[in-house]
């Protein structure tokens, strides 16, 4: 058997393979545990190369033992050759000293090979002890590796378990946010059809109590009306009777059959407070038509509202902080207004006018007025106006529209109405006196015109105009 010499030097060069191997291990378990920090998720891949790395290190500490022991193997069968050639060669050379000078070569070899043999004992004893050495120190150091690989393994384990249930509740965590999620979202779109229900339904109630209150207001009008009309004929027929009881006539009438029937009493007027009541509309309707005009009389001490019937202009400057006064001929329209706190004079609108110091009025109001008199009383109205008016006092003057058919068909319901002002005319009127007119004001828009609440004309009147009921003049004195 031939023996390599060089076999103490791979001998060693396993060792240094096992320490290698040792040392990647070591890097290996750092690297892991660097790894095996908190992550939102696993890597497939980190896990398949892990297990592919102590797959490796297993095999390689493997396959080391396996040539540790066949080395041994080998080292103790070379012994026992040894020891049998060792015998041999006392035996032979036994043999020989009992022949003495008979075969001096054969003898010089055997001496040289027992020399050989024993030098090859030697190096084969010395190699023995560094196996068992290089053995003692690598099952020492295997023993260290497959506890630090069991210990990679518990913690690759852990790591594992850890990944997996923390990727059960990142999958858990997700599910319960989307649930969440949906919740919420269910529980918006639940909130912005509640929150849309209530809004509707208060619009609705808003709309109903808006309508209930111009009910009730109307009906509290015209109760007031009634009431009104009621005293007012009361304090006729008193009259009446007071004078037919002190007129000695009646006895004489009795007598001959010339009595009045049983019934009979004063002649009743037309009752306008009443008939505006049913025709012109609901009180705060008016109002809310008039609210257009206040800015023009903010801050003004002493406005006059001419003809101011129900009071609905006169209402809305107190409530406004303007000072104003309305006139009106009418009694039972004082009365009314008097009634609901108002400040209302009964007299003439023409009479009134006269008895005001020229330039003291702030600014004059006139709805409804004009239709009611006739082009020479328009042309005094507006002269005494100018006369009784201060510097850039604005002056209002509304009346029905005529170029609106829906207005025309009404116009003559009112028996008092004795004829249309065409818009141009009544700007004329203002024009040649100190006036300025800033415009023609179109409003009351016929009901599904689409057309604005208001509509202000400078200069001729568009096609637009013949869909309003109203319009006034907006003048300010100069």
């Amino acid at each position: 058997m031939q023996i390599n010499e060089s076999w103490p030097a791979q001998t060693s060069f396993a060792t240094e393979d096992v320490a290698d191997l040792m040392a990647r291990v070591r890097d290996r378990v750092a690297q892991r545990r660097r790894w095996s920090a908190p992550k939102s998720e696993a890597s497939e891949d980190d896990t398949a190369h892990t297990s592919g790395t102590d797959d490796e290190v297993s095999n390689a500490l493997a396959a080391q033992a396996d040539f540790n022991r066949s080395t041994i193997s080998v080292l103790g069968e070379i012994g026992q050759k040894l020891e049998q050639i060792g015998e041999r060669i006392s035996s032979v050379e036994s043999e020989l000293q009992e022949r003495p000078g008979e075969q001096a070569e054969e003898a010089a070899r055997l001496r040289d090979l027992a020399e050989r043999v024993r030098e090859v004992a030697i190096r084969v004893e010395r190699a023995m002890g560094q196996v068992a050495g290089v053995r003692t120190d690598f099952d020492v150091q295997l023993d260290r590796v497959r506890r630090q690989l069991a210990a990679l393994e518990a913690d690759v384990q852990a790591d594992r378990e850890s990944t997996r249930q923390l990727a059960e509740q990142v999958g858990q965590g997700k599910a319960q946010q989307a649930a969440a999620i949906d919740s919420l979202a269910e529980h918006a779109r639940w909130h912005d059809e509640a929150v849309d229900a209530i809004r509707e339904t208060a619009s609705d109630l808003s709309a109903s109590g808006q309508r209930l209150e111009l009910r009730l207001g109307h009906e509290m009008d015209e109760l007031r009306i009634r009431l009104t009309r009621s005293e007012r004929i009361q304090h006729a027929l008193g009259e009446t009777l007071a004078s037919r009881l002190a007129d000695e006539q009646v006895k004489e009438d009795q007598a001959d059959g010339s009595r009045a029937p049983a019934g009979t009493g004063p002649e009743e007027a037309f009752d306008y407070l009443l008939f505006e009541h049913f025709f012109r509309g609901p009180v705060e309707e008016i109002k809310r038509r008039q609210q257009a005009y206040l800015p023009l009389f903010a801050g003004r001490n002493n406005v006059l509202d001419l003809g101011s019937g129900r009071g609905e202009f006169v209402q809305l400057l107190m409530e406004q902080g303007s000072g104003v006064t309305g006139i009106d001929i009418n009694e039972d329209m004082v009365t009314f207004c008097r009634g609901r706190g108002l400040q209302v004079t009964h007299a003439d609108l023409f009479a009134y006018l006269e008895g005001q110091p020229e330039a003291s009025v702030d600014g004059v109001a006139c709805f409804q007025v004009v239709e009611h008199l006739t082009p020479e009383q328009i042309l005094r109205l507006v002269a005494l106006c100018g006369e009784k008016s201060r510097p850039g006092a604005p002056i209002v003057v509304e009346t029905v529209n005529p170029i609106c058919p829906l207005a025309m068909g009404n116009f003559y319901l009112d028996p008092s109405h004795i004829r249309p002002v065409p818009p141009q005319m009544l700007r004329f009127m203002f024009q040649r006196g100190p006036f300025v007119v800033e415009s023609i004001r179109f409003s009351s828009p016929v009901p599904g015109s689409q057309q604005p609440e208001t509509l202000d004309v400078t200069g001729d009147l568009p096609s637009e105009a013949g869909s309003y009921q109203d319009y006034a003049v907006i003048a300010r004195r100069l």
